[in-house]
């Protein structure tokens, strides 16, 4: 130890070559061309144009289908709370279409590859549910906004009638995702059907529109609300850890 040391303390820097070195790592740091970080809206437009045209049509369908259907004659003449439960069976199916955008990543074998490509899957995934649900937001803002036109409810009631139905399918659509199995496209299916349901059980009580059962739907909203963050939150830490979505579809 004490040669060692010895040794140490008779080595003598030369402050020239010390410069001369010091002098090309700067030049070197000079020319290095780094990489510029795009900014979020350059992500989401680059995202944009990987979206399917599947997605589009399908959202264009819904809009199609609700705003026929709320110009009809028969939602002039049918009861507000039919007009709610028909458009809450609806709107739950509408997030399947988001759903099967983020799902084409295993299903088609791709997880892998955007793991390992500028934007990895977890910020591929992140910049696609911004744009879904600004989509979805979207379209049920005109839904909402339409019902309060056909119907004697408030805009805000509308809303939380609309956004429980619409979260909670969301939920289950998202368990999907990260759910391991072969037959991902059966599960699905009965899912929308599940969701479709559960839209339509409202209607068969008399008083689950009524002012006095508001609260009920404001404590489901608040609470489907919280689910859903903990759901998209666990899916995104999924897909930052790429390994078990590589994995389980393989």
């Amino acid at each position: 130890m004490d040669e060692w040391t010895k040794i140490i303390a008779e080595t003598t820097i030369n402050e020239e070559k010390k410069k001369k070195g010091l002098e090309a790592v700067e030049r070197a740091v000079k020319t290095k061309r780094i990489l510029p970080v795009p900014a979020p809206w350059e992500i989401l437009w680059g995202q944009m144009e990987y979206i399917s045209p599947f997605f589009w049509l399908g959202e264009a369908f819904f809009f199609l289908i609700f705003w026929i259907l709320i110009n009809s004659r028969m939602f002039e003449e049918a009861e507000a709370r039919q007009i709610l439960s028909f458009s809450s069976a609806t709107i739950a199916c509408v997030g399947i279409i988001g759903i099967h955008e983020l799902h084409k990543s295993v299903a088609y074998k791709m997880a892998e590859l955007e793991q390992v490509c500028f934007l990895n899957l977890r910020q591929v995934w992140a910049a696609k549910m911004v744009l879904l649900a600004g989509v979805n937001l979207i379209l049920l803002a005109f839904v909402t906004i339409s019902l309060t036109d056909r119907t004697s409810y408030l805009l805000y009631e509308a809303a939380i009638y609309i956004l429980v139905p619409f979260l909670i399918s969301n939920i289950i659509y998202f368990r999907l995702l990260l759910w391991k199995s072969t037959e991902q496209g059966v599960l699905y299916m009965a899912a929308v059907f599940l969701c479709m349901l559960f839209g339509l059980v409202p209607s068969f009580y008399k008083d689950a529109y009524e002012k006095s059962c508001l609260w009920i739907w404001s404590v489901v909203l608040v609470l489907a609300l919280l689910a859903a963050g903990i759901q998209v939150k666990k899916t995104l830490q999924k897909a930052a850890g790429g390994r078990e979505l590589c994995l389980n579809y393989h």
